[in-house]
């Protein structure tokens, strides 16, 4: 059974996992035995800062509402002292320090925990990256896959092209052929005249019979298969303005539908 990506990382992260607690764990606890330690000491250390700080806010406000404070304030309001207790003598000072929190310690976190982040993060990043590589692996595959496939088709329009040609100089030879025997005697001028446009005929269906061309590629060849015929023909000594031959080309327009023979 085949394993993915993720699941094979997944099991590798769990290994991974807890070969590194098992080897860090007596360091990891000492670790943060110490680490506590600091962060208790720290908090005694504010605690005491705090008393302090609590006690100096209490004698302050003792001192600001003691007798003597009291007597001082009467007197700028021009009040008597016996006023100022109603006649009944001096009551005591109260005095109540401003009340204060405590500081809170900090907590030494498991060691283990980053550890484990750090382990899934670069997991995370091992699978992005191999991720990554096999788009970038299937992107370069698509494009030789393109470019061979360009080759292709270059390589079968070549031999498209090479059996036309062949096509064209076969009709050429059984023409010329055609116009030997006819002067030697061997056949005459009607067989060589109808050997001619069948071959002419033949070599037209050929060319716009192939579904694989626009109708413009074929109409080009086709115009140039003529004019090599025509070429041929005079090469031969057989002139292509002879009325049988404008005649059987202006019957291969009718029926292909090629205005350049009209």
């Amino acid at each position: 059974m085949a394993f993915g990506m993720d699941q094979v990382a997944g099991a590798a992260n769990g290994i991974i996992g807890q070969g590194m607690n098992m080897l860090f764990s007596g360091w990891q606890d000492k670790r943060q035995l110490k680490q506590q330690q600091k962060l208790t000491d720290q908090q005694i250390a504010a605690q005491k800062d705090l008393g302090t700080f609590n006690r100096e806010q209490a004698m302050k406000m003792w001192k600001d509402t003691n007798y003597a404070a009291q007597v001082a304030e009467a007197k700028k309001a021009g009040m008597s002292i016996s006023a100022l207790y109603g006649g009944t003598g001096a009551s005591g000072a109260t005095a109540a320090g401003a009340g204060a929190g405590s500081v809170t310690g900090g907590q030494a976190g498991d060691p283990n925990t980053g550890v484990g982040m750090g382990i899934q993060m670069a997991s995370q990043l091992a699978l992005q990256k191999a991720q990554k590589e096999n788009i970038e692996a299937d992107t370069e595959n698509k494009k030789a896959e393109a470019a061979n496939k360009g080759i292709d088709t270059e390589i079968k329009t070549a031999t498209k092209e090479d059996s036309i040609k062949q096509i064209v100089e076969n009709a050429n030879k059984t023409m010329s052929e055609a116009i030997i025997k006819a002067n030697d005697q061997t056949i005459s001028d009607l067989t060589m005249k109808d050997q001619i446009k069948q071959v002419t005929e033949e070599t037209l269906s050929k060319i716009l019979g192939n579904k694989e061309k626009s109708q413009d590629i074929k109409l080009k060849e086709a115009e140039t298969a003529i004019k090599e015929f025509e070429a041929n023909m005079a090469k031969s000594g057989l002139s292509p303005n002879t009325p049988w031959w404008v005649k059987a080309l202006t019957e291969l327009a009718d029926k292909y539908g090629l205005n350049f023979l009209k």
